[in-house]
């Protein structure tokens, strides 16, 4: 049996991290350059807690278009692309088996950008509260 720890694992883990954010952020700036959308994160400027965490909600499906807010199409194939490529080819996984989908549609599809959108509306008080801060 393998040890968990090793180095080799690891790397491939790295590797594995480097393929996915590359691969996702390429089939998303291609798919948002084509539809004009502008996929950034980016906080409301509301005021209130409620508005703010809806505000955030909204940004993680709604993307700013040319002819007005829309369908975050990009960020959501994007997110199927990277899923789906990785799946049928994953070299750098150290034991073979079959992915759970579920799982990673959850996270993917839901989890993720919800987070990136909260942190965006609210990096600014977190970072301050932080004990490293000056």
């Amino acid at each position: 049996m393998e040890n968990r720890g090793s180095l080799r694992t690891h790397v491939s883990r790295f590797q594995g991290s480097i393929f996915r954010y590359a691969l996702r952020n390429s089939v998303e700036l291609g798919i948002a350059s084509w539809r004009q959308e502008d996929t950034r994160y980016k906080p409301s400027g509301q005021q209130g807690f409620k508005k703010r965490v809806r505000a955030a909600v909204v940004n993680t499906f709604v993307a700013p278009t040319p002819t007005g807010p829309e369908f975050a199409f990009a960020r959501f194939a994007a997110i199927i692309g990277t899923t789906a490529t990785v799946d049928a080819w994953h070299p750098w996984r150290v034991t073979s088996g079959h992915p759970n989908y579920v799982r990673q549609a959850t996270f993917g599809l839901m989890i993720d950008p919800l987070v990136r959108s909260m942190w965006a509306e609210f990096r600014p008080e977190l970072l301050r509260h932080l004990p490293f801060q000056n």
